[in-house]
């Protein structure tokens, strides 16, 4: 069925909303701190901007700059793409679009000149650049198909949770290969291949203490749950036989085994077999799901749940404060506190500056990961109270997260982020939506299945 002209235009809206949101966040974040500092040169040193020689180290930085344009672009595109324009004027519309885009990207850098300790090279500009016309490309490429699953998605039906899946799974898959610093030579691969950390049995140093270690291998099969349902519900709607255990453990080792080779290739990945095994199970637990009918998930009592919910917090709070280093307390004197606090800086994402783009992304999903179930519980707990739901999960999850940020506080080693005040509400409100469209559909899908027949 073809769009219809309102869809199409509604879709363009919010195609450009989404790019206006995404330049401001691109500017933003180019020039935190936000420390401008006069400079009567700048002009001139502009224009003598160098091209500078980019070791491996430096890639992850080169490649977060293209990707950040990349997506600029996708949404950019699809503004315009979706407009009611005919041919000739999008094909111009797009031209001048893309061309403030590149202008976006050189003004950027020129301010950067004010704002130390940025740095300004034409490295980033080609980046930028490469960003732009990847992300057109991209879009013409898929834009379209990634758009029509959303709006099943959205829209609900027989479609609607292969869709979700099939979009996690790209999400996945995008996650696991972040942040693209491909290694470009045999000398590159070779230097990492020495160090004792780039392939390891079992989780390496950079995994960190043992508990918090051991939460995130958990948490690594839990994540490869969803591609489970997606393998036995592909196979199953193309009219072959549901796949068994035995097939999802395959499956997921052979997920496992593929992004695990990859990260050899990639200067900050490390290759670790236990991974293997942990998609593997999860993939095979997503499969065991998968032969559950939705109509026995919906088998809950949500007072129930909200019962075992208040009895689990304990646990959860404990979980909650050992993996973000709280506990056991190691607590300091309050004049070191306020100290600390003295110099604490409440500018948004502040400190996620001072760290490579990688951790800074790791560090952004392991907040964000620690706080979602608030959001899923309220959703499952709560639902016939949608909205109210939403904001109890959003207000508890701000309240939690600024405890946990002011134990930081007075906690030796640890440093607050009051960035985490953001991030953790909104994880826990996008959890609580997901997980509300989620059970809706389940239930609509339920609902629409034929009774059993029975026979005489």
């Amino acid at each position: 069925m073809a769009s219809q002209p309102g869809t199409t235009a509604a879709k363009g809206s919010r195609h450009a909303l989404f790019a206006l949101l995404w330049a401001l966040f691109v500017a933003y974040g180019s020039l935190v701190p936000l420390e401008f500092r006069p400079r009567a040169e700048a002009w001139q040193a502009f224009m003598n901007t160098p091209w500078l020689s980019l070791g491996v180290g430096s890639r992850a930085d080169w490649v977060a700059n293209l990707l950040l344009y990349l997506v600029l672009a996708w949404f950019a595109t699809g503004a315009v793409w979706s407009s009611r324009l005919g041919a000739a004027m999008r094909t111009l519309a797009l031209a001048v679009v893309l061309a403030a885009i590149l202008a976006l990207a050189v003004g950027i850098e020129y301010l950067q000149l004010f704002f130390p300790p940025r740095t300004v090279s034409r490295n980033d500009l080609l980046a930028e650049g490469l960003g732009t016309a990847i992300g057109t490309a991209l879009w013409f490429l898929c834009g379209p198909q990634l758009g029509a699953m959303w709006r099943r998605f959205l829209d609900g039906g027989v479609h609607s949770l292969r869709a979700v899946l099939a979009l996690y799974a790209l999400g996945f898959l995008a996650l696991a290969l972040f942040p693209y610093d491909f290694l470009v030579s045999a000398q590159e691969l070779s230097a990492k291949l020495a160090r004792p950390d780039s392939v390891s049995l079992m989780p390496g140093l950079a995994c960190g203490p043992a508990f918090a270690c051991g939460i995130k291998v958990l948490a690594e099969a839990a994540l490869a749950i969803p591609l489970g349902l997606l393998f036995a519900l592909g196979l199953r709607a193309g009219g072959r036989q549901p796949p068994g255990i035995f097939a999802g453990l395959v499956a997921g080792a052979a997920i496992g085994l593929a992004i695990e080779g990859v990260q050899l290739l990639l200067a900050s990945g490390t290759t670790q077999g236990i991974s293997v095994l942990t998609r593997a199970l999860g993939t095979a637990w997503g499969v065991a799901l998968a032969h559950s009918a939705p109509e026995r998930w919906l088998r809950y009592s949500p007072e129930r749940l909200w019962r075992w919910a208040l009895l689990l917090a304990p646990v959860y709070l404990a979980l909650l404060l050992a993996v973000h280093d709280v506990l056991p307390p190691r607590l300091q004197a309050p004049w070191a506190a306020s100290e600390k606090f003295s110099t604490l800086s409440f500018l948004p994402f502040y400190y996620h500056y001072y760290s490579t783009e990688t951790a800074a992304v790791r560090s952004l999903l392991f907040v964000a990961g620690s706080y979602a179930p608030i959001g899923l519980v309220a959703a499952l707990a709560f639902p016939r109270y949608r909205f109210g739901a939403g904001m109890f999960a959003l207000l508890a999850t701000l309240a939690l997260a600024f405890g946990v940020e002011t134990l930081k506080l007075f906690t030796e080693g640890e440093h607050p982020d009051p960035s985490n005040l953001l991030i953790a509400p909104a994880a826990a409100w996008l959890m609580h939506w997901l997980g509300d469209r989620v059970l809706q559909q389940l239930q609509a899908h339920a609902a629409s299945q034929p009774a059993a027949c029975t026979h005489a």
